[in-house]
């Protein structure tokens, strides 16, 4: 996939390459600027005019990272009208994108918090918009204000908690994609009630995105500035 690239772009992209590669083989928390170096091919010198530190290079990673998510899970979520659909095909978008190249999915989802605590801050810019999306939930009810911003907060902390736990237990992808209509019940529940969430147990995933990103609906925000 493709990185954010500093002033040089291909000295940062090859430094970004490599902490993911060597944070996903060792653990982050293992790796030092001069592994990054010697894995990228570039010298002290060029190291020094594209990044801080090891931390400096995380953010640049995760930024990449987090922009090329919310990108895929937009171009699947906003296909469809419905806020239902939406957040079915989001669903599976997010565990195929997880599912589909495992050092990225290292990183973000278990690697991220020994980064740092910017890391951590743009795991959770990116975790943002995943919570945007499900409380867009909240126009289904009579009463939008019945419910708060916090239960799309919980809701998404317990999906986030679930990916770490697939990735970690490097899960097959037919049988970790039999699991959305699960979350999806949880997902339902509180804004369109028992019957709707238990339609979502036989739901059929959703055909596969086209590739790109498509127009959002007017009035539905998604995703998070970089």
């Amino acid at each position: 996939m493709p990185l954010r690239r500093r002033r040089d772009g291909a000295g940062g992209d090859r430094c970004q390459r490599a902490l993911l590669e060597l944070s996903a083989e060792r653990g982050y928390a293992a790796v030092t600027t001069g592994a990054v170096i010697e894995r990228a091919g570039i010298d002290s010198r060029e190291w020094q005019g594209l990044y801080r530190d090891l931390e400096d290079c995380a953010c640049e990673l995760l930024l990449a990272l987090r922009e090329d998510f919310v990108r895929e899970v937009t171009a699947a979520a906003f296909q469809h009208q419905t806020w239902r659909e939406q957040i079915r095909a989001a669903a599976y978008s997010i565990l195929d994108y997880f599912l589909a190249d495992y050092p990225p999915a290292h990183f973000l989802l278990i690697e991220v918090a020994a980064a740092g605590d910017r890391a951590v801050l743009i795991r959770d810019q990116g975790m943002d918009a995943m919570i945007t999306l499900i409380d867009l939930g909240r126009g289904e009810l009579e009463d939008p204000g019945a419910l708060g911003r916090s239960t799309a907060e919980g809701i998404a902390g317990a999906v986030y908690d679930r990916m770490r736990r697939i990735v970690a237990a490097g899960s097959d992808p037919d049988e970790a994609r039999r699991m959305v209509p699960e979350m999806m019940y949880a997902v339902v529940l509180p804004y369109l009630g028992e019957e709707a969430a238990m339609e979502e147990l036989q739901a059929p995933a959703p055909l596969r995105p086209t590739t790109g990103v498509v127009d959002r609906p007017q009035g539905q925000p998604f995703g998070q500035a970089v």
